[in-house]
């Protein structure tokens, strides 16, 4: 080696080419000699090739972050938030994700010669698209109103509301109003959300429109005599109906059917008879002279 002339030999800025067996021959008035060889290895810099890269997950999902690096006697140690994750690995897997995994993560690498850090890599975690209210039907009256409701959590939520699985034309939100109802109306409601992770459908929530209470045809009255038997009628139309029948206001007690039967008159039968009909809609009061 030209010019290593002392007792000592200093190898700087040291580069794959100074690795070797060193020897030194020492020299004197009664000969010469050589010593024994002393091997220097020079290890390779520890340096990172490739990076990990982050990325937006779903709440449940799975995500793996990689490293490269070169050198040797490597160990790896990931970081996140700068607290140590993991094990001595070149990745790092997040399985099932929850929302505390968000994070920024690094990966120390460390060798032979030399720790280096990473760049930052950041994970978001958004939130599973989840129904956490459904829905709930109703019985309604024909021209009445019923108001559907849904809520719901999760990322960039929409909502398209259902009618018998059909779209309802800019139902949006998370409230759908049914006014004035007909029915076409009737039906089972559904409210589909969807999320940057995943759309769910809510349980279906039933809307009956009842029919109107209607008397379609009318009692008649009569003269009658001592001793005869006549029968009130009345026909009415609608939902869940129910009668009362009434002499001059009073409730006849038992007198709960679509007909009254006055049997054997006596004098104190006669009066004025009203049947009473009730139902989901509304009631109508039909009143009768005898």
């Amino acid at each position: 080696i030209t010019g290593a002339n002392s007792s000592s030999y200093t190898v700087s800025n040291a580069v794959s080419g100074d690795a070797g067996n060193y020897t030194c021959q020492v020299s004197g008035d009664c000969g010469v000699v050589m010593s024994n060889a002393a091997t220097l290895i020079i290890g390779a810099a520890t340096q990172i090739s490739t990076h990990p890269t982050g990325a937006t997950i779903c709440e449940g999902g799975n995500y793996t972050m990689s490293i490269s690096a070169s050198g040797s006697n490597l160990n790896y140690q990931w970081k996140k938030n700068g607290t140590n994750v993991g094990s001595n690995s070149n990745t790092y897997s997040i399985s099932g994700a929850n929302l505390s995994d968000a994070g920024d993560y690094t990966c120390e690498v460390s060798g032979d010669c030399g720790t280096v850090t990473s760049s930052s890599a950041t994970v978001n975690v958004d939130a599973a698209t989840q129904i956490t209210s459904h829905p709930s039907g109703n019985t309604i009256c024909s021209g009445g109103s019923h108001t559907f409701s849904v809520a719901a959590s999760g990322t960039s939520i929409t909502y398209q509301w259902q009618q018998d699985g059909i779209d309802i034309t800019g139902a949006n939100s998370a409230v759908y109003s049914v006014n004035n109802a007909t029915s076409a109306d009737a039906g089972d409601y559904t409210c589909e959300v969807s999320g940057a992770c995943g759309t769910v459908t809510s349980n279906p929530a039933t809307l009956n429109i009842g029919a109107s209470t209607q008397i379609t045809s009318q009692p008649g009255g009569n003269n009658l005599c001592e001793g005869d038997n006549y029968t009130l009628s009345v026909t009415a139309s609608g939902s869940n109906l129910a009668y009362q029948w009434k002499k001059d206001g009073n409730d006849s007690s038992g007198a709960n059917s679509s007909d009254y039967v006055i049997s054997s008159a006596v004098l104190s039968d006669a009066g004025d008879y009203t049947c009473e009909v009730s139902g989901d809609v509304e009631f109508l009061h039909q009143q009768l002279q005898q």
